[in-house]
């Protein structure tokens, strides 16, 4: 299988230091390497049946089907899908860095087509910023 890692988490968000600006092709996520961060899907806090799929580079990364969530070998241990379709990675990579899709889906189809750009940055490069 593709996807061996199969998880069950609570609908608990654990992320930090990031920010969250919206850019012309979707949203741009800017984290810290090594800290945990968080593209979010805000419209779909109530959702019942939920299948979201999440890809980086056409890649999948992770997705989520009813309460089952797989992720791919390189983000098994890191990747986190949450109940309403939103996606972790904790703790972030160098290589998480690019572009990120969600295609999230109800009973009807296709339900929203997402874009975020994830950036980070080194914990010495945050700190310099932040004082």
């Amino acid at each position: 299988s593709c996807f061996p890692c199969r998880q069950h988490h609570p609908l608990l968000i654990v992320a930090r230091k990031y920010s969250h600006a919206r850019v012309s092709t979707g949203y741009l996520i800017r984290g810290i390497v090594g800290d945990c961060v968080a593209f979010h899907l805000a419209c779909l806090q109530s959702a019942g049946y939920i299948h979201a799929i999440w890809k980086k580079d056409r890649q999948r990364v992770a997705q989520i089907r009813r309460q089952s969530v797989n992720a791919s070998e390189v983000y098994c241990k890191r990747a986190r899908v949450f109940h309403n379709g939103s996606l972790s990675l904790c703790p972030a990579e160098w290589r998480d860095q690019g572009e990120y899709v969600a295609e999230v889906y109800d009973q009807d189809g296709l339900h929203l087509h997402q874009i975020f750009h994830l950036e980070l940055k080194s914990k010495s490069e945050h700190a310099i910023h932040v004082r």
